[in-house]
């Protein structure tokens, strides 16, 4: 079992996802176990005069292997729930929303192939396919740059169907020494851009110790 706090506010919508490493610099797949789990707290400020932000709390934890079946192609899996607790505020109002993902990732290259999201305080519901699999290119080191071009199926729960298209480019910049509530990581740095009307950008710190 792993429990680890991270705590970070940084001038960026920042992402938190730790990962690990081998002895030969070069950013490897994690091992995930089943029971395995991390508690993160997270803020982020707003960018591009956007008027909103948001903070909470995140709970993943790792479940027992289990295969699936999409358009008749069947996948080994590792699923993993997260549960997000989030306040929002927006031009000065304040809201909550919360809800539980699960996300089942290929067992050979912890690819994202399907998730569900489950609003618990609105009824919202739906499956979601990603085409092809959203991945990293293990392994990762320092100079790396790579790019996910991929569509999203969006089935809600009344059957209303969505096909979503995500272009997402990568940039392993180097490492970096980061200080949280949890204690100091030495982290692979990964920024991240999308074009979404505006131009959207976040950094990603991968640790050794934590594990996901």
């Amino acid at each position: 079992m792993k429990k680890n706090l991270i705590h970070l506010g940084i001038y960026l919508l920042i992402t938190i996802t730790l990962l690990s490493i081998n002895a030969t610099s070069l950013l490897q797949k994690p091992t995930l176990k089943e029971g395995d789990y991390w508690l993160y707290e997270f803020h982020t400020t707003n960018e591009n005069n956007l008027n909103y932000s948001y903070h909470g709390i995140i709970n993943i934890t790792i479940k027992r292997k289990t295969t699936i079946q999409i358009q008749g192609i069947t996948y080994h899996t590792i699923p993993l729930t997260e549960t997000h607790n989030v306040t929002l505020i927006y031009n000065e109002t304040e809201g909550t929303r919360n809800y539980i993902l699960t996300k089942y990732l290929n067992e050979n290259d912890l690819s994202l192939i399907m998730y569900t999201k489950n609003v618990t305080n609105t009824g919202e519901y739906y499956t979601a396919y990603v085409n092809p699999p959203l991945k990293y290119p293990w392994p990762i080191e320092t100079g790396k740059k790579w790019e996910n071009n991929y569509t999203i199926k969006k089935v809600e729960k009344n059957g209303n169907t969505t096909l979503l298209n995500y272009t997402y480019t990568y940039n392993c910049t180097g490492m970096k020494t980061i200080t949280t509530d949890a204690g100091t990581f030495n982290c692979y740095v990964v920024e991240i851009i999308s074009p979404r009307g505006y131009e959207s950008r976040s950094v990603r710190y991968y640790s050794p110790e934590v594990g996901y």
